[in-house]
């Protein structure tokens, strides 16, 4: 388990990029999955429609939302011109890396779709995925079904939305 506060957002950048290293490549894409308590499984994690205010506070902490519509950088395999893959993103640009979080939440929920594969397509296909959990509740990689997802960091606040707002991490491997 770690920890880290606001104050080591960079250092939480610089960790997780490491994960998915393309070599000479300076673009990085990652899952961020929202996990509600006692979901455990694909179809109740990405059947998320919204997030939570601890989680927002969290995004903000990764980067900065976008409006893909007019987003010029790198995309991360996201429609900037059709609106399919949803309105806004979160991306951040770090020390010359370009960085696409691919937000469970942020992505079209199709209610017709019980396995929401327009989520699934685009984390599913990430080597790195966050999943947020407010409160502790189970999570195991084989809950989500992928051939390319590999590493998980699972994420909950301490004191959430408040001045003191830190987190607790825990990395977990699908290999």
């Amino acid at each position: 388990k770690w920890f880290f506060s606001k104050n080591l957002k960079y250092i939480f950048l610089l960790q997780i990029t490491s994960f998915d290293e393309h070599g000479i490549s300076n673009t990085f894409k990652f899952g961020v999955i929202y996990q509600k308590f006692g979901q455990v499984t694909e179809e109740s994690i990405f059947g998320n429609r919204s997030h939570s205010p601890a989680m927002e506070e969290f995004l903000q902490l990764l980067g900065q939302h976008v409006r893909l519509s007019e987003h010029t950088g790198y995309r991360g395999g996201l429609d900037t011109r059709h609106g399919q893959t949803g309105t806004h993103a979160l991306y951040e640009k770090y020390q010359g890396n370009e960085i696409m979080f691919h937000v469970s939440t942020l992505l079209p929920f199709v209610e017709s779709d019980d396995q929401q594969l327009q989520r699934k397509c685009h984390i599913g296909n990430d080597i790195v995925s966050i999943v947020f959990q407010e409160v502790n509740t189970p999570f195991t990689p084989d809950m989500i079904a992928s051939h390319f997802l590999h590493a998980y960091i699972v994420v909950q606040p301490i004191d959430p939305c408040t001045s003191i707002t830190r987190y607790r991490g825990k990395i977990r491997s699908s290999r």
